[in-house]
């Protein structure tokens, strides 16, 4: 996100002042025009910097509104002094697209930016029906143009974002299968090393029984030394189960 915000800090002022530039030098505008045209591209500008950078960052529907205001009095302002600054429109309508958050947004400020362009050409030209047409063919395929890219666009953002919000949602979906699998296999290992303990206690007790059994029939006989024996091997066989 920083690295697109600075490339957009750097393309505007570069754009800007290399539509604007050549109406300044080789252009034979008096005065008036040539600081009207220099406004238009210093107003865009300072529209961006001022308003669409915070856009970018998540501003609000106002301060939407008075970017969009804005770029299209600037650009406006440039057709009227010299329709050769319509070229503004280029990087306007992108800026509009990457600036608000919805679709509408986009729309609606297309056709505002498209509205200046027109304004423009009618103030450049007069009220005739020459200046009224080269300004609706001016801003009208402009408006659809860019309204008709900035859809795709969005389009393609939208399902990228999708398609890496799934990409999302699988990759901890596996994480929490593989997390359940460690379980489940640590819960089987234990289960089998009960059940090892458990049929190692039961030789080591039926043992134990047998030796018991002997143990008594041979106190009954009066071996005692034999008896003593075999209670010494109970005892010894009892430890080391327990050890």
């Amino acid at each position: 996100m920083m690295s697109e915000s600075r490339w957009w800090d750097a393309v505007v002022p570069i754009v800007a002042a290399a539509i604007v530039a050549p109406v300044l030098i080789l252009s034979d505008l008096d005065v008036l025009g040539r600081a009207l045209v220099a406004a238009s591209a210093a107003l865009l500008i300072v529209a961006y910097f001022g308003f669409g950078r915070r856009l970018r960052r998540g501003g609000s529907t106002p301060l939407a509104v008075v970017f969009v205001i804005l770029l299209a009095i600037s650009i406006g302002v440039g057709v009227a002094a010299a329709p050769f600054i319509a070229m503004l429109q280029t990087l306007a309508y992108p800026l509009v697209w990457v600036s608000v958050d919805t679709r509408r947004g986009g729309v609606l400020g297309s056709v505002a930016i498209g509205f200046g362009v027109f304004i423009g050409f009618v103030a450049h030209g007069g009220f005739t029906i020459e200046s009224l047409w080269e300004g609706i063919l001016s801003a009208g395929l402009a408006v659809v143009f860019a309204t008709a890219l900035g859809l795709w666009i969005s389009s393609i953002a939208e399902y990228g974002e999708e398609r890496a919000r799934l990409v999302t949602e699988l990759t901890e979906a596996q994480s929490q299968v593989e997390a359940l699998s460690r379980d489940r296999g640590a819960a089987e290992e234990r289960e089998r090393i009960a059940r090892d303990i458990h049929d190692t206690l039961a030789q080591t007790l039926a043992g134990l029984v047998l030796l018991s059994e002997r143990a008594g029939r041979q106190a009954r006989d009066g071996r005692t030394d034999a008896a003593a024996e075999a209670i010494a091997t109970i005892e010894r066989t009892a430890r080391e189960a327990l050890a």
